[in-house]
């Protein structure tokens, strides 16, 4: 059973299913967070089913978005019934959430590798009323293309959107990255510092810094003017092979950036200044999606349930205490009250506990 990122909504979770369940065909279904009886399913694509991973899914209250190349689906998860979807354009199908709008990149014909244009585009998470936020017109010979938000507020007050412009030319690759400011509705900066490529991991904003991982550097840029504050190099790290992060997740922890790619180390940098403060290379695996954080700890899926110390990068779980729960897939979704972990492992969605002794 391929399958969304769990998601919890009052009593129930929200998984999807590649399958047919119970005569349904390729359903999103609603379970009893408690018993996992079947409450409900909801079948009403515009275009697809398709894998909803990554950031190709994502919610917001009672709103639960589906996104393909070519259409987005939002669910109403208090209703279970379809509140809005419709075309978006051929495109990338990252998506994102902020503040009561679902945000994409969307590119101007963008199935044509001569294509010139790129914008951001947003719509109330209630509605389809889509706004164009920021366009953008390339001057050079990179191809653009806009995806890996993420979201952070000035010291006025201000709101601002921050994105990757992953562009492209055939031959080489360039990272630039941009800034604008919602409330004043202009663009603050783009950084053009940056001449490799980069996969979708979403940039983070952490008080007052813009954090982000591009194919062989993390970089920390300064949210109100752009300057790159520093730049880590991980070309000269000796590791179990090439550390490329067009894959993983990175996350944040007091003054600690802690990244981890598809190679098996994990490593934690200083936020101040880069600099490797440590890298553990005995662990046997990558990571097949983001990070969730639960006190003091990282859950994530590596074909198994991974979790990890976050101050010390230290695996808290053995392998021997998770593979009967088989082949994992997608984000790992904690109820911090009952204390339980949803997944899937391709055949089954799952409610686990939480042991008491990590």
């Amino acid at each position: 059973m391929s399958s969304i990122n769990p998601v919890m909504y009052k009593d129930v979770v929200v998984f999807s299913s590649d399958r047919v369940v119970n005569t349904v065909r390729s359903p999103v279904v609603f379970l009893d967070t408690a018993t996992g009886e079947i409450r409900d399913y909801w079948t009403d694509f515009s275009d697809g089913p398709f894998t909803y991973l990554d950031e190709s899914m994502a919610h917001e209250g009672q709103y639960l978005f589906l996104s393909g190349q070519r259409s987005v689906d939002c669910i109403n998860m208090e209703t279970h019934q379809t509140q809005w979807h419709g075309p978006a354009g051929d495109n990338s199908p990252l998506i994102y959430v902020s503040d009561g709008f679902l945000y994409r990149g969307f590119e101007y014909d963008g199935m044509n590798p001569t294509n010139n244009s790129a914008a951001i585009m947003r719509t109330p998470v209630d509605s389809r009323d889509w706004d164009t936020v920021y366009a953008f017109t390339r001057t050079d010979r990179y191809k653009p293309g806009f995806d890996s938000m993420g979201f952070g507020t000035l010291t006025n007050g201000d709101e601002v959107v921050v994105w990757k412009n992953r562009s492209i030319t055939g031959s080489s690759d360039r990272t630039d990255i941009f800034a604008y400011n919602l409330t004043a509705d202009t663009l603050l900066w783009r950084n053009m510092d940056f001449v490799e490529g980069s996969g979708v991991i979403p940039l983070k904003v952490e008080r007052g810094v813009v954090y982000g991982l591009l194919r062989n550097h993390a970089v920390a840029l300064d949210l109100a003017t752009g300057n790159t504050i520093w730049s880590q190099d991980f070309n000269s790290v000796k590791a179990s092979f090439p550390l490329q992060f067009y894959e993983g997740d990175f996350y944040i922890n007091g003054n600690t950036m802690l990244i981890k790619g598809p190679a098996h180390e994990i490593m934690g940098l200083s936020i101040e200044d880069g600099s490797i403060s440590w890298l553990r290379k005995d662990l046997d695996f990558g990571i097949e999606d983001r990070f969730t954080y639960f006190e003091g700890k990282l859950f994530f899926t590596t074909t198994e349930l991974a979790v990890i110390d976050v101050h010390t990068g230290e695996r808290v779980l053995e392998s021997s205490r998770v593979e009967h729960l088989g082949n994992l897939e997608g984000r790992v979704t904690i109820d911090p009250i009952r204390r339980v972990m949803y997944m899937n492992n391709g055949l089954e969605a799952l409610c686990v506990k939480i042991p008491d002794d990590i």
